[in-house]
């Protein structure tokens, strides 16, 4: 059964297009049935606010559309805007569609496609506008962006800016639960306390975020580095080999040798490593790391008495 909500368009109703118009940059019926466009407004170069005239629909749009629409945006809007596509694109007469471009001002526009006659799932016309909205835009992409700022911040630590412990369990509910083998690889700065209490916190500070360049400058896609604690730090490798792990340790140790004699300030760390191939509890892999961590720093702290 043919639903049929506008009839013909009243066009003759100057005062009611013209507070219609006001909502809209262009307002056109588009038949696909006879490729016709008939505009009720266009943005022109003359003073006369409404257009009244029917034009091709096939030899028009690519020529409007190359001359309203960026041309990043062309290939996309021509394509939504294909009568072969229209005529079937819409779910029934409350349906809508709606495509965004930035315009050669760069400007945003959004077109909304309304169908104004629909039977048997087809449309043969529809009612065509596109407004305005770049202020709107500007506001949702900086909703966006203090968005991920204040994602970065809750998942950082605001030190040394390495990832901290909510991003660790977010990260131990998701990607980690996919991986075929881990490494873990667990650190804990050497005499932080003494370096506070002796020197104080600005040192302690300057100490922290010296080794946690260290570390992050053996992190990639695959290898992830967060502060677990006070002076603890623990590098997730994803996917990891045996081999790979005694590699990242001499990354490591080079780099943060490199950083002391930079800037005079000693610094060790005693560490501890797991691996395991799938499956495994990686938070048992944590653990397991901690615990050989503690038995080199033992190891150390009696080197250092004999």
């Amino acid at each position: 059964m043919r639903q049929d909500t506008l009839g013909k368009l009243a066009v003759g109703h100057a005062e009611l297009l013209s507070k219609i118009s006001e909502l809209y940059d262009a307002i056109c019926l588009l038949d696909l049935e006879l490729d016709s466009l008939f505009q009720i407004k266009y943005p022109v170069s003359t003073v006369q606010p409404l257009l009244e005239r029917e034009i091709p629909l096939s030899v028009s749009l690519p020529a409007v559309v190359h001359a309203i629409v960026c041309p990043a945006d062309q290939s996309s809007v021509l394509s939504f805007l294909r009568p072969e596509r229209i005529r079937t694109a819409f779910s029934g007469i409350d349906d809508r569609q709606e495509c965004e471009f930035l315009s050669q001002r760069d400007h945003w526009k959004r077109i909304v496609l309304l169908p104004l006659d629909y039977e048997d799932g087809v449309v043969r016309r529809v009612l065509y506008t596109h407004s305005d909205h770049t202020f709107s835009h500007r506001q949702y992409q900086s909703i966006v962006r203090e968005s991920a700022r204040l994602r970065q911040l809750s998942e950082h630590d605001k030190l040394t800016y390495l990832f901290n412990r909510t991003k660790l369990a977010e990260m131990l509910e998701t990607e980690y639960r996919e991986l075929s083998s881990c490494g873990v690889l667990f650190f804990d700065i050497n005499s932080l306390k003494e370096v506070n209490d002796t020197l104080g916190h600005d040192a302690g500070d300057a100490m922290l975020c010296q080794f946690a360049e260290s570390i992050r400058s053996i992190t990639n896609h695959d290898v992830h580095a967060y502060r677990y604690g006070g002076d603890e730090f623990i590098v997730i490798v994803c996917n990891a080999q045996p081999p790979q792990l005694d590699q990242l340790l001499e990354m490591w140790r080079d780099r943060l040798n490199h950083l002391i004699r930079q800037s005079g300030i000693p610094c060790s760390a005693a560490v501890g490593r797991s691996f395991s191939r799938a499956p495994f509890v990686l938070d048992d892999l944590i653990r397991q790391a901690d615990e050989v961590m503690y038995q080199n720093k033992r190891m150390m702290k009696n080197a250092a008495k004999a």
